[in-house]
Parts: structure tokens; C-alpha cells; sequence
């Protein structure tokens, strides 16, 4: 549940991941939503790039004749929404699209957990749809626990646990699994004498050879078995009543060549249970969560995303990216350009104009104001991409940033048209976090590529 809904978001964040999208429409959530059965998914799948391999597979899910009227329903709403609204109304208008409380009442208390991680996360400033999907995707055991779900100690149900974790619990009843693994053994063997440590490489046929390596190796594996009987000590007194060992063994023509602990199990069975009347409770009755209440809809049509606005936010990135990895103004920029271009156009999902790109990126860095921009200046330090904090703990990246001694510039680039209304306040908000940091006059320029103008911003 949990890893569809992660899917989802992935896809809101990147609609060119075709793999997030497909894996979401194949699972439970839409199916129970839909009605719609996994292997139809999976056939419209793997069908629909016949006809345009380079086609998106979400645009082909919302045109085909059958399936657009389950995005225009289910799917359109959050995709026309994300970027606009806060991680947990997004995450609640999700809820509320999917039904996921109502259709799914034996995972309410995995759909709760995973809200309150929303909220918790959203008092640490993770605030973005791609900012969570980051955190959630990390291995450390702390980030783990935000997802998990504490079960108290009294609750009727069996616990699945490893039987370290298992120490000094008591149970009633314990129910080992054991099985054959394939003993993965490293072929690098230590062996100390004489207070010097002599490392060798042995593998079983050498052992068989060497009367030197034999006693190294047979040492080994002597411990390896007697670790081998501590652990199978522990996992049969660990129960306090009844013990069961489930043995998997493997099906062979001819017995092992070498004794292993787990053939000392038979089918076997050893006392009884007592003889009493079990008593019978009342079930508890389900807990009732309330469906999450989402913002009254609001419209975007104006600004719905589309493909174009897609391939001009990537094209815009791409921009960003070539001018990042100026730190000076170059000898030949119209060639530094083309190698940046290269180097960094195969990371998106498009086809951009080089020539184009290029073209404006040169008659930009001719500019005299531009080029001041990029000189090199005598203790001078220059930030491209630079990460800052703001008091609220808010993360922000700012372009390029030039710190002199008495005073710091913030650039800010920009493609396409100018916004008067957006990007002056979000300037005005850089300066704010820069003059605070460095405690010196901060000054802001908007430096539109395609326009080949700057705008000079004060706070």
C-alpha cells in the first residue's frame, strides 16, 4: 500500500516515469478503485508503445478510448494539482480521490501511519512531494521507523521477529523456521602465531592438498559449527509452553558428504498440550478512521501541465545545468557551451534545439553586464547551485552567488518570459537568508537568458 502510494508520487513529481506510473495502475489501489484487473493493465502495458515508441505512458492511458475517462476521474485531479498544493493536502486529496479508507479498511492503520509521516515530516521542512519521496527511499534505521507501526505487547496476534530480537520475551508459543542456505564462505583466512597475523586465501580443494592449510581451514569451519549449535540452543529455549521447529530440507539423490545440524531433526512430536476449554471473547470491533477532508477543488485549468510546459521546464533545467559549470568567463564560450551541452542534455527524456540553446546561451554571455558577471575577480568567491537554510529550517538553491569582501550578489537566472509578480519576492527572500549569513550588503540580479536583460533586485 504504502509503496504504491510512494509510486504515485514519484509519478506526480516526474510524469515521464513510465515505470512509477505502470507500477501504480497494476496495483491494488487503482484495481479496487477501477474495478480494472492487473493483467489488462499489464497488456495495455506492454501494447502501447507500438504504435509511438517514444510516447509517454501516462499520455497513452489518458487518450485511449477506454481508460481516459479513469484519469479524467481518479488520476487528473492530483496531477493537475501537484506543485500547488502543501505535501499533506496533497497527500489527503489523494485519500480522498482513492477512497483508500473505505476501500481499504483492513490497511487503515498503514494508511494513518503513513499521514502522521507526512505531518511529522512536514514540521522538519520536508515539504515537497520530491523532498518525501528522497526520505523515504533512504535505508537508515531511523527513517525506517517513521513508517513503521508499534504494536503493543498484549495484542492477540502473532509476531514475526528474528530470534536475537526474540531474547527474554517469553513467549507461549514459538515457531522456528529453519532451512538449508548455501554456506557463502570467504576464502581469505587468518591464523596467528607467533603474535603475528598470517592472512591466506584457502579454498576446500586447497585444504584437501596442503597439510599446512588443513588445520587453518578444519579450525574454521570447527567454529562456524559451534556457532552453528549455540544458535540452534537459543531458538529451542526460547518458548515457555509449546515449541515448533519447521525443517525445510532439501529433496537429494544422495545423502551429504558432511553432517549438518538440521539432519538431526525427524518428524517427531513430544508431550502434549493440556486438555482445557478455551475461552472465548468478545472480538474487538474494528477501529473507524474518518476519511482525511481535503481543500474545496480549486481550479488550475490555466496552468494545466502539459507536455510543452513539461519539455520547457527541462529545457529550462538544462540551461541552469550548462551556466553552473562556468566558475569563469571562458576564452571560447560558444565551444565550452556545445561540450556542456553534450555532456548534460542525455540526462532528460527530450530532444532539445542545440542550436537553439546555444545560440541564446552565446548571445547572453556576450553581454557586458553578463560578462562581469562571470570575471574573475581577486578574492572573490564564487557559489554556483549553492544550498541555504532559512530560520525556518526551509531549504533554497540559488544559482550563482558571488561573495566579495564588502558585499554579496545573488543570480538568479531565467528562461522564458518575466513574472513581476513571483520572481522579485522570491528574490527578495534569497537576499534575506544572504545578508543574514554573510552580515553584509546583498544586492540581487534576475538574469533572463532568453530576454538577454538583468533586473537588478534590493531588498
Amino acid at each position: 500500500m504504502v509503496a504504491e502510494l510512494i509510486a504515485w508520487l514519484k509519478f506526480l513529481e516526474t510524469p515521464s516515469d513510465d515505470l512509477s506510473f505502470a507500477s501504480f495502475i497494476t496495483g491494488d489501489i487503482f484495481g479496487r478503485l477501477t474495478g480494472l484487473k492487473r493483467e489488462e493493465m499489464t497488456d495495455f502495458i506492454f501494447n502501447a508503445r507500438r504504435g509511438d515508441k517514444g510516447a509517454l505512458l501516462y499520455a497513452a492511458f489518458r487518450n485511449h478510448p477506454r481508460y481516459g475517462k479513469y484519469w479524467e476521474q481518479y488520476l487528473d485531479p492530483a496531477f493537475r494539482k501537484i506543485g500547488y498544493l502543501p505535501l499533506y493536502e496533497l497527500a489527503a486529496l489523494v485519500y480522498s480521490d482513492f477512497k483508500l479508507f473505505s476501500n481499504f479498511p483492513e490497511e487503515q492503520a498503514f494508511l494513518a501511519r503513513f499521514l502522521d509521516a507526512v505531518t511529522a515530516l512536514e514540521a522538519q521542512g520536508v515539504t515537497s512531494p520530491r523532498a518525501f519521496i528522497e526520505y523515504a527511499a533512504g535505508e537508515d534505521e531511523d527513517k525506517s521507523k517513521l513508517f513503521a507501526i508499534a504494536l503493543p505487547e498484549y495484542i492477540d496476534a502473532v509476531r514475526v521477529m528474528t530470534f536475537h530480537k526474540s531474547k527474554g520475551l517469553g513467549f507461549s508459543v514459538v515457531i522456528n523456521l529453519m532451512y538449508e542456505e548455501k554456506d557463502q564462505s570467504d576464502p581469505m583466512y587468518f591464523d596467528e602465531q607467533g603474535g603475528e597475523i598470517h592472512v591466506y586465501h584457502i579454498t576446500k580443494d586447497a585444504a584437501e592438498q596442503s597439510v599446512k592449510l588443513r588445520p587453518i581451514y578444519d579450525r574454521r569451519k570447527s567454529d562456524g559449527n559451534v556457532q552453528d549449535l549455540n544458535l540452534l540452543y537459543v531458538i529451542s529455549t526460547r518458548a515457555r509452553h509449546e515449541l515448533y521447529n519447521l525443517v525445510i530440507k532439501k529433496i537429494r539423490k544422495s545423502p551429504p558428504k558432511e553432517a549438518r545440524l538440521i539432519d538431526i531433526f525427524e518428524n517427531r512430536e513430544l508431550g502434549a498440550p493440556k486438555a482445557r476449554k478455551p475461552e472465548h471473547a468478545a472480538p474487538s470491533a474494528p477501529v473507524e478512521v474518518a476519511s482525511v477532508a481535503a481543500r474545496a477543488e480549486q481550479r488550475f485549468d490555466a496552468q494545466r501541465p502539459t507536455y510543452t510546459s513539461f519539455f520547457e521546464t527541462a529545457e529550462g533545467e538544462l540551461v541552469h545545468a550548462i551556466l553552473a559549470k562556468f566558475t569563469a568567463q571562458p576564452q571560447d564560450p560558444g565551444g565550452q557551451i556545445s561540450a556542456y551541452y553534450d555532456e548534460l542534455s542525455p540526462k532528460y527524456p527530450f530532444k532539445f534545439d542545440e542550436e537553439k540553446i546555444a545560440k541564446s546561451l552565446v548571445h547572453f554571455m556576450s553581454n557586458s553586464a553578463v560578462v562581469e558577471l562571470f570575471m574573475d575577480v581577486p578574492g572573490r568567491q564564487t557559489l554556483t547551485e549553492a544550498e541555504f537554510i532559512d530560520k525556518n529550517g526551509a531549504l533554497f538553491r540559488m544559482d550563482r552567488v558571488l561573495v566579495d569582501k564588502d558585499a554579496v550578489t545573488v543570480i538568479d537566472f531565467k528562461t522564458g518570459r518575466e513574472n513581476p509578480q513571483k520572481y522579485p519576492a522570491q528574490m527578495k527572500n534569497y537576499l534575506a537568508i544572504i545578508s543574514e549569513v554573510y552580515a553584509r550588503p546583498a544586492k540581487g540580479l534576475l538574469a533572463y537568458v532568453d530576454l538577454n536583460k538583468i533586473a537588478e533586485i534590493k531588498l
